[in-house]
């Protein structure tokens, strides 16, 4: 009785205290169990059954849509509300009035509000959600009704430990969350902004040798039949002598929000082989998106099952229905294409009419709007109005990234088109449902703005890849650098879709691959020019080396191609820097130790290894040594941090004389023999200094390091109860285990930022035995048996069961619930 007491006195006092909060959340935790029981769910016309598997992922069978759209909202609230609230208020800049001023990834929350309000995409998704087809809409309000029901049952913690209530999930917001998603898997306009800030400052000749607009090397994921073309130019003639202009050094400002670091980035590996290349004779899919690593995982594993369907596999939290998975007929994995959907526009502003920019198509004003961000501080709001200009081109660069642009630069609009977002719930849905690789690919097509790849096989043996969205068609211009928006001549012309885009079936090699990669080269004139700037080919690469190199595939083969940490990148570089360091002359003792274990290398980034760490420490001192005088230090800080600044980096190593390794502030003209040589022997001596004078002794790991936070794990009370365990890690940012680090990041410029959120294998030959794992687990709740128990497998580069005869799910450690009106 005394102990009841205590429990009933902490939940009292819980109400109105934080820590007290924690104490009883602890002691008495309200997370949903795992448990046989019935539930009512307001709104279900029928009964819907729930199983529930070992790993506490719900399996759900209804007798209509409309009732398994409002089951999986109610699922999905159960187990992730708070974290879907996170991913809208990402997706709409209101992550500070909830959580309050705090680091998010390499800025803060307050700053990264200020960029999204101007991004805008609260805007965008109420557009389009007013005309969403009313069955596709009837579909998303049963969905969030559900996830509200659930949201009532169940408070998260995390609300009790701000003091706050929730707030109710909005049918809209699932496409505010979809377009987050959409936008974070495109990247080219970073590059054009890197381009452009090499440009202000030095010059445009000077930026085409420091980062060249042409395409990266290597592997395309689709051959070209036809003969290539030149591609159009880089820099508009316009432009010419329009750099570099007269800048004043930017003030020192507070960190901002840098869009190369955007929470949930994305990248992804995707791959297939046919049948003539399994052990099974059917072919065999794998994925692996790669997204940040959050706490919970961006991913949420669930099993749909209604009359005219029948999938499972994941989806992100807020969205109803799979996005990579398999139904009885046909299985796929997605990737982002890299497609160039966002152009930059240097606008001109025009001194006869002030308030406005010129432009030969349209009346072109400089708009304003204000935006309130509002702030937590302990119980109250604080309000930061922000301002953002736009010309009819798109909002400003300027006012998005204001620590970049100093006093004098140019206008600089960001062109981004997203039109037919309200079909793509309803696009989603047959693709779920599609019953053969072409029926997927006509899915495919209908799927608006979302810029992915999808790499599919199906039961009869068939294997395609097929890329989805809409892409501006850019007759005049590369689409690599910011263009004149004065002239009509730079608009989009027209946007290709579905066939026009590049896609294979059945190649006569059986292996199909992305991984972020180039689609096809750019200067083939069979599809229409999706991009010129993409990852470097280095995942694509060694994946189809590693499914040609065996003869016949298993889950064992795919398994280890998965955890794959090979360094190609490495591979690449070390001849070069080899070349600069030589025998080691001059160097100490312990350097020279060093110099050895580099020169034999296997080149696979280990964790427990010396290898990796010596090699990247060098690239990374060597590069910012290179880069730190031909732009400020913000900008510096972009460049490094915008996802493929190490294309151009990679180059730079394999000439001894190459522009960049001259150090403008000192009379000497310097090399890349005095920059490699400064920066191997300041990597070794920080070794020592971290790691002691045994180079055996050495890790990788130490450096390289990945740990699942959650949104208020930074606070030192909570660490314990709310993160997940350190681990040391392999590989780096383009092995196949992709582990994302950011190397403009000055305090921990190697720990893992993002990588495989989610792993699957699915062998076409069994179906009802596929393979996944998540980074995390199920569960959203601190404490629950699901927050983490799939961690321990993913590290270990293991899968767990994907099952999909839900009488075998049952026949298995599970529980039974059933969700009745």
């Amino acid at each position: 009785m005394r102990r009841v007491v205590l429990l009933v006195m902490v939940a009292w006092c819980s109400a109105g205290c934080a820590v007290m909060s924690l104490v009883g959340y602890k002691v008495l935790p309200n997370a949903p169990k795992d448990r046989d029981e019935s539930l009512q769910v307001p709104g279900l016309k029928e009964p819907v059954s729930v199983t529930l598997d070992a790993q506490g992922v719900p399996h759900l069978e209804a007798k209509n849509l409309a009732d398994l759209a409002r089951a999986a909202g109610f699922m999905q609230g159960r187990q992730r509300f708070f974290q879907m609230d996170m991913m809208r208020r990402l997706a709409k800049g209101r992550v500070s009035e909830i959580v309050g001023e705090q680091p998010l990834v390499s800025s803060t929350t307050v700053e990264y509000d200020k960029t999204m309000r101007g991004w805008d995409i609260e805007g965008r998704a109420l557009a389009d959600f007013e005309k969403i087809p009313a069955a596709d809409r009837a579909l998303l309000e049963a969905f969030a009704d559900g996830v509200n029901a659930a949201r009532v049952k169940w408070q998260p913690v995390e609300y009790r430990l701000l003091g706050l209530e929730s707030e109710p999930w909005k049918a809209s917001d699932s496409l505010a969350v979809g377009l987050l998603n959409v936008w974070s898997v495109t990247h080219n306009y970073q590059q054009e902004l890197a381009r452009f800030l090499f440009a202000m400052h030095q010059g445009v000749e000077r930026m085409e040798a420091l980062y060249p607009n042409e395409p990266v090397r290597g592997g395309r994921s689709i051959a070209s039949t036809s003969a290539l073309q030149p591609l159009p130019p880089a820099v508009a003639e316009e432009l010419a002598g329009f750099f570099p202009v007269k800048l004043q050094p930017a003030a020192p400002s507070a960190p901002s929000a840098w869009l190369s670091m955007m929470p949930i980035e994305g990248a992804s590996n995707a791959w297939v082989v046919s049948g003539a290349r399994t052990k099974s004779g059917k072919p065999m899919v794998a994925n692996d998106p790669h997204l940040a690593h959050f706490l919970p995982s961006l991913m949420v594993q669930q099993h749909l099952k209604a009359p005219g369907l029948d999938v499972i596999g994941v989806t992100v939290p807020g969205v109803p229905w799979v996005l990579s998975g398999h139904n009885a007929k046909v299985a796929w994995g997605m990737t982002s294409t890299m497609s160039d959907v966002i152009d930059l526009v240097v606008e001109q502003e025009d001194a006869a009419r002030p308030g406005f920019v010129k432009n030969e198509s349209r009346e072109c004003p400089i708009t304003t709007r204000n935006e309130l961000v509002r702030v937590r501080d302990g119980g109250e709001l604080l309000e930061r109005t922000v301002r953002f200009r736009a010309t009819c081109n798109g909002p400003l660069m300027n006012d998005l990234l204001p620590h970049l642009f100093p006093p004098g630069a140019p206008l600089l609009a960001l062109r981004w088109r997203v039109t037919g977002l309200e079909t793509a719930m309803g696009a989603l849905l047959r693709m779920d449902q599609s019953t053969s690789v072409e029926d997927f690919g006509v899915a495919v097509a209908q799927l608006p703005s979302t810029w992915n790849t999808w790499t599919v096989a199906d039961v009869d043996g068939h294997i395609g890849q097929f890329p989805s969205g809409q892409v501006p068609v850019r007759p005049n211009h590369r689409g690599t650098f910011p263009v004149p928006g004065w002239t009509k001549k730079y608009e989009w012309s027209d946007f290709a879709e579905g066939s026009k885009l590049p896609h294979v079936v059945d190649p006569a090699d059986g292996v199909i691959a992305h991984a972020n990669n180039l689609m096809t080269d750019p200067g083939a004139t069979d599809f229409t020019r999706i991009h010129v700037d993409a990852a470097p080919a280095f995942r694509h690469q060694r994946i189809v080396d590693l499914a040609k190199a065996t003869p016949k595939h298993d889950l064992g083969s795919y398994r280890a191609m998965l955890a794959d940490t090979f360094s190609l990148r490495a591979a690449q570089v070390w001849p070069f820097m080899k070349q600069s360091l030589g025998a080691g002359d001059g160097f100490s003792e312990v350097a020279r130790a060093a110099l050895g274990r580099l020169g034999a290398w296997s080149f696979d980034a280990k964790a427990d290894g010396p290898e990796a760490a010596i090699f990247f420490l060098t690239y990374r001192h060597a590069v910012v040594a290179a880069v730190t005088d031909e732009l400020p230090a913000p900008a510096v800080k972009f460049f490094l941090g915008q996802r493929y600044s190490t294309n151009t980096a990679d180059l730079w190593f394999e000439d001894e004389k190459h522009v960049v390794w001259d150090d403008h502030q000192t009379p000497a003209v310097e090399t890349r023999d005095d920059v490699v040589r400064a920066a191997f022997n300041r990597a070794v001596a920080e070794l020592v200094e971290q790691q002691g004078p045994d180079v055996n002794a050495w890790r990788w790991g130490k450096l390289h390091w990945h740990r699942p936070t959650h949104a208020f794990g930074g606070k030192a009370v909570l660490d314990g109860t709310v993160n997940l365990a350190r681990i040391e890690t392999g590989g780096e940012m383009d092995s196949v285990w992709k582990t994302h680090f950011d190397l403009g990041n000055e305090s921990n410029p190697f720990k893992v930022v993002a990588g495989p959120v989610y792993r699957s294998v699915v062998d076409l030959a069994d179906v009802a035995h596929g393979w996944w794992v998540i980074d995390t687990g199920a569960s959203g709740w601190p404490g629950s048996a699901h927050y983490g128990d799939q961690y321990e497998a993913w590290q270990r580069g293991e899968l767990v069961p994907m099952l999909f005869d839900v009488d075998e799910v049952r026949r298995g450690v599970h529980a039974s619930m059933s969700l009745t009106p």
